[in-house]
C-alpha cells in the first residue's frame, strides 16, 4: 500500500526531528511563551503522536499477514549494524567516556532496551501468531467490549493504580 509507505516515511521523519529537538537539547533551550517555542513544542507534540501512528501501522499490516521470523531477524541485524556503528563514533569522538559496560550494551542493543522501541517491537512481534489468533476467535460483540475495556484501562491506568494503592 502507498499510502502507507509514505505515511511511514512522513512519521520517521517526524520521529527524528524529535529526537533532535529532545537529545540536541533544543527543547530545553528556548524561552517559554514564544513563537519558536510554541512551534519546537508543536513538532514535538506531532513526533509522539508519529510513534503511536507507526505503531498502528505496524499493527495493520501485521494483522493476518504474512509472519516470518526472517524479517525479524534482519531488522534486529540492522539495529546491531547501526548500534556498531554509533559506538564506533562515540569510541572515536570520546574514548574516555566509553566503557565495557557500553560496548555490552551496543553490542545487545535489544536485550539490553537500549533502543527501547525495537525492544517493544520485538517482544510484541513474538505474540502477534498468539494475538491474530484470539482476534480471530472473538464475536463482532466480544471484540467491541474488549476494546472498551482497553481504552478504560489504558487511558485510566495511572488513576486505577492510584485508587489500589490507598
Amino acid at each position: 500500500n502507498h499510502g502507507l509507505d509514505l505515511l511511514r516515511i512522513v512519521l520517521m521523519f517526524l520521529v527524528v526531528i524529535m529526537h533532535v529537538l529532545g537529545h540536541g537539547g533544543i527543547l530545553y533551550e528556548l524561552r517559554p511563551l514564544t513563537m519558536r517555542y510554541g512551534l519546537v513544542w508543536l513538532v514535538e507534540g506531532l513526533g509522539y503522536c508519529a510513534v503511536n501512528c507507526y505503531a498502528l501501522i505496524s499493527g495493520f499490516v501485521y494483522f493476518n499477514g504474512k509472519y516470518r521470523f526472517s524479517s525479524m531477524a534482519r531488522m534486529w541485524l540492522q539495529a546491531l549494524l547501526y548500534s556498531l556503528g554509533i559506538a564506533m563514533c562515540v569510541w572515536i569522538l570520546k574514548p574516555d567516556t566509553f566503557s565495557v559496560r557500553d560496548l555490552i550494551s551496543f553490542l545487545l542493543p535489544v536485550s539490553r532496551g537500549m533502543w527501547w522501541y525495537l525492544s517493544a517491537y520485538v517482544g510484541l512481534f513474538l505474540l502477534i501468531p498468539f494475538l491474530n489468533a484470539g482476534i480471530n476467535a472473538f464475536t463482532e460483540k466480544q471484540t467491541k467490549i474488549y476494546l472498551l475495556v482497553l481504552f478504560f484501562v489504558f487511558t485510566y491506568r495511572k488513576s486505577l493504580f492510584s485508587i489500589i494503592i490507598i
